[in-house]
């Protein structure tokens, strides 16, 4: 496993085929198990404060595209999928 630091206090944990991205909102005691388990499962593993940066540009490129609802980009099986699952 490899700790490695990069520019705006972004950090990258990687080993076992998968990696851990955080930026400086990197909790030792809350995020390092979490992280660890994910390594443990060749998992990736975002810290929440990254988490909150993807979700924002993923809503961005959403908007861009005058997507609403992501539940818009779904197929009619997709959906119909989705619907049986939700009905159990």
């Amino acid at each position: 496993m490899r700790l490695s630091c990069f520019a705006r206090s972004q950090r990258s944990i990687q080993g076992f085929g998968s990696s851990v991205w955080s930026w400086s909102g990197f909790s030792v005691e809350r995020d390092l198990p979490l992280a660890l388990e994910a390594i443990s499962k060749q998992r990736h593993f975002f810290s929440s404060a990254i988490s909150e940066v993807l979700l924002a540009d993923y809503l961005r490129q959403l908007k861009q595209k005058h997507v609403h609802e992501s539940y818009d980009l779904l197929t009619d099986r997709e959906k119909e999928v989705l619907q049986l699952l939700a009905e159990g």
